[in-house]
């Protein structure tokens, strides 16, 4: 029941990965980003008040195919925006270097949210699940947060290239 309860997300990462990379060359990688991360944090924002209210399989399964495809279709501009210009001889080293990074952030990440959970859900609702739920709903609110602010900074910080410059190197 897990597998199959998990199975539109991860249809959702599937296609999102599938279809980032044609989005990619013809957006460019900033856009692409912009747009997926947009997309991602708008899955995570709608699941906070979903789980807060008890919501049903179905309510749910709208905001995790969203997230699911946004946040697994942002992984790509962002591969080919850090990649990019990297000298063949060195692709490894940044690919493991990228690889690490994305690893041990989320990793990271997972802790920091966990701790959000533990602390509202323990300052909460003296029914268990009733805390554990709001507890949730705030860390996917701060997650969603997180997402929009890694929008942000791709918006601001990744190069203007053009999309027919994605993959010339």
């Amino acid at each position: 029941m897990a597998g199959l309860r998990y199975l539109p997300v991860g249809v959702a990462m599937f296609v999102g990965a599938r279809v980032a990379g044609g989005l990619t060359v013809r957006l460019g990688p900033r856009r692409a980003t912009v747009l997926f991360t947009a997309i991602g944090a708008a899955g995570l924002l709608g699941l906070a008040p979903v789980l807060w209210g008890g919501g049903s399989l179905v309510a749910i399964a709208g905001p995790v195919i969203a997230f699911g495809f946004g946040t697994a279709a942002a992984f790509t501009p962002l591969t080919v925006s850090a990649t990019a210009g990297v000298h063949s001889s060195r692709a490894g080293v940044a690919a493991g270097v990228l690889n690490t990074v994305r690893q041990t952030s989320g990793a990271a990440g997972l802790a920091a949210l966990t701790a959000v959970v533990t602390i509202v859900a323990s300052s909460g609702d003296s029914d268990p699940r009733a805390a554990l739920a709001h507890g949730y709903s705030v860390a996917f609110a701060v997650c969603a947060g997180c997402v929009v602010l890694a929008g942000v900074v791709a918006a601001l910080a990744m190069p203007r290239t053009g999309a027919s410059e994605v993959g010339d190197g």
